[in-house]
């Protein structure tokens, strides 16, 4: 091979061990019938998934039964129970470096890696990713019972309670002399053997009344006055044993290890909320609606305070006025709504907590320690948003054409922020902290047209739009923008910019456009960072169309569109540093923009537009006709034949601009290492006696 020769390959693709085609199973069988005081529903299902790695599958199956039982005319008992149980094997994914995609991807083609990796992976390969070992089973059951009563004409009562329970076991099991490193292990060493088990446990309970007074005032004017209160109380526990040093690949047990360590978490939050309501409604067509609601939250602990949240609104079905005349119109209705609404912190973070460590003193002793947990906040508020909101929905053409427009402005104060904590505090990490002032204003539309519909052919579509402008528009006091980011300072929390949104750091060029370089002829970076986009779609836009053949088939799909944002393309910003991209090697690219791009302090190359496309469904639908079926005693039959995740069409870098390694539950945002959408194909059969 020649020495400027350059090599090309996909190992995930080209290796039958990296990655496979998973295969998914579904069964379920139900029944349903009753009589004229009672109904009664039961089904069954079994599901096996494998993912795309070999060591990645879900199985799991469950029973529901719900009942209805219909003993008065004014009385009625409604009850729901359902259990689940699943089995889980995880692989490892995302940012860890003994991640197969970061492997493959981080690794110069045609290069032989040590051990753990191989040729064209450098921290591990296949096979030895294939062996990581993380199940979870779980049991889960739900309880759920509603008592309807009206005991007079005017008054109708409706309690509802829910129990939500759920038990898991999750084991991690490393053998003797296995390929991983420590920071797969929780940072324990793993060499010799390690096995570590968790009890995650979840308890869930909400019991919630409503009552209704309903009164005809006038010939024309109906009120109708709601209280109603609302329990819900959340705990989750956890235990988690470690056992270190296990002697043999047989041995799979916390009592036979050397060494074990323990540890345990239990957390615990309640909420109580009481409403009145009353709603006017004038000669069926003008409704007034005004509401309060008052919340308590244990999250703020001995500082506990009542929250109250108001409401207004209207509602006008102007089409049902004798003056209107309007032609093609079928039915309008005007929409005017304002409200208060509250997001409460979680259950530690407005107190400081702290837990145990265990230490050894200077003569051996090993003893108990203190350790700090979180830092918290006991100045806590709950954050308030207050929205103001117009809309209108009609339909024309013998309802042929619906469309339904709202306009949206809502202002949060005391906005829950995760903040790092000063140095000059002792401690380390974020802080929970209300700050100032965040706007989020749209509109939100939907139009749903059948614009064909005879005897054998219909034709539906629904198209969506939503737009959203984010804004922190204040913090409320002086403090300086807060930075942060996983990978490289590039979100900012700044007043009159979007939550988190990108900001890049790029290189200086002259009047030219070319690179500055500094005396050892590296890129000089600008002395600012400038903002470079919100990291969260302004806008959205889905279409959906069904096609119905003869009665017996049917065409759906389903395109959807994201854009207005940026995302980190952390996978390219990894790739460039180290020279292992086209952009870097192509022997005809501008050497300044290959030093560019391997420049790891600039970030303006990497943050990149991420608007998208996709075709999220297709799928086609058959059914057979009555008279086929009838004699096997069937009353209906489908087939369906689905394809989901099927395109992309994006300018983006990357694989999937969607990708997120952090999830949702965060500001930050990047696409580092993280497994896609994967591309699923499926076929179901439907059968009704």
């Amino acid at each position: 091979m020649a020495p400027d020769a350059i090599i090309s390959l996909v190992p995930l693709s080209d290796d039958p061990l990296a990655l496979r085609t998973g295969l998914l199973q579904k069964q379920s069988l139900s029944v349903q019938g009753g009589g004229q005081q009672y109904a009664f529903y039961l089904s069954g299902s079994y599901d096996t998934e494998e993912g795309v790695y070999r060591n990645n599958y879900s199985n799991g199956g469950g029973l529901r039964a719900n009942f209805q039982i219909f003993p008065l005319e004014n009385l009625d008992f409604a009850a729901t129970v359902s259990y689940d149980r699943s089995h889980i094997r995880l692989p490892l994914g995302d940012n860890t470096a003994d991640g197969l995609i970061i492997s493959s991807w981080l690794a110069s083609p045609g290069r032989n890696y040590n051990y753990p990796g191989q040729q064209n992976y450098f921290t591990i390969s296949p096979k030895n990713f294939n062996t990581y070992d993380n199940q979870t089973r779980t049991d889960r059951v739900i309880l759920g019972g509603t008592v309807n009563y009206r005991p007079f004409s005017w008054l109708e009562n409706r309690l509802r309670v829910g129990y939500d329970m759920s038990n898991g076991q999750a084991e991690v099991y490393f053998p003797p002399e296995n390929p991983f490193a420590s920071r797969t292990s929780f940072g324990l060493i793993n060499q010799k053997g390690l096995i570590a088990r968790g009890t995650p446990s979840s308890r869930n309970m909400t019991i919630d009344y409503n009552g209704t007074i309903s009164q005809q005032l006038r010939p024309n004017l109906v009120s109708n006055t709601s209280i109603g209160a609302q329990y819900i109380t959340s705990s989750t526990e956890r235990a988690i044993a470690f056992g270190q040093d296990l002697g043999s690949a047989a041995v799979r047990s916390l009592s036979a290890a050397a060494v074990t360590s323990s540890s345990e978490s239990f957390v615990e939050q309640k909420s109580l909320g009481f409403y009145l309501q009353e709603q006017v409604g004038y000669r069926d067509r003008l409704f007034v609606t005004a509401a309060v609601r008052m919340d308590n939250n244990s999250a703020f602990g001995s500082e506990i305070q009542s929250v109250f949240y108001p409401k207004l609104s209207a509602s006008y079905v102007i089409s049902e006025e004798p003056f209107f005349n309007v032609p093609a119109f079928d039915n309008l209705r005007l929409r005017a709504a304002w409200g208060q609404a509250g997001n409460s912190p979680g259950p530690f973070d407005a107190i400081q907590t702290y837990g145990t460590v265990a230490t050894t003193l200077r003569d051996g002793t090993s003893v108990s320690a203190l350790q700090y947990v979180s830092f918290g906040n006991p100045d806590l508020k709950p954050e308030r948003g207050t929205e103001v909101e117009f809309g209108l929905d009609a339909a024309f053409l013998r309802n042929r054409i619906e469309f339904e427009g709202t306009y949206y402005n809502t202002r949060t104060t005391d906005a829950l922020i995760s903040v790092p904590l000063a140095p000059s505090s002792g401690f380390s990490g974020f802080q929970l902290q209300n700050l100032g002032t965040i706007s989020n204003q749209g509109f939100e539309l939907l139009l749903r047209a059948t614009p064909v519909e005879v005897s054998n052919f219909r034709l539906e579509s629904t198209l969506t739009l939503t737009t959203n402008k984010n804004e922190l528009v204040s913090f409320g006091d002086d403090r300086d923008p807060v930075i942060f980011g996983v990978y490289a300072p590039v979100h900012r929390f700044q007043e009159g910019y979007p939550l988190a949104g990108f900001w890049s750091r790029s290189v200086q060029r002259d009047a030219q456009g070319n690179v500055v370089k500094n005396a050892a002829g590296q890129p000089v970076l600008e002395p600012d960072s400038r903002y470079k986009g919100p990291s969260v779609p302004t806008r959205e836009v889905g279409f959906s169309t069904s096609l119905t053949f003869f009665k017996y088939a049917e065409v759906f799909a389903l395109l959807d569109y994201k854009g207005g944002h940026y995302q980190f393309n952390v996978k390219d910003w990894r790739r460039d540093r180290s020279g292992l991209s086209w952009e870097t090697v192509n022997p005809e690219a501008d050497p300044d923009e290959v030093l560019v791009r391997r420049f790891a302090s600039q970030t303006d190359v990497h943050i990149q537009k991420a608007d998208f496309l996709k075709l999220r469904d297709l799928s086609l639908r058959l059914s057979a006709p009555a008279r086929w079926i009838r004699p096997a005693g069937l009353t209906r039959a489908a087939l369906t034949l689905a394809g989901h995740n099927l395109a992309i069409w994006t300018r983006y870098g990357g694989a999937d601009p969607e990708v997120n390694f952090h999830g949702d539950s965060t500001f930050d945002r990047n696409d580092s290492w993280t497994l896609p959408m994967t591309r699923r194909y499926s076929a179901a059969v439907s059968l009704q006696f």
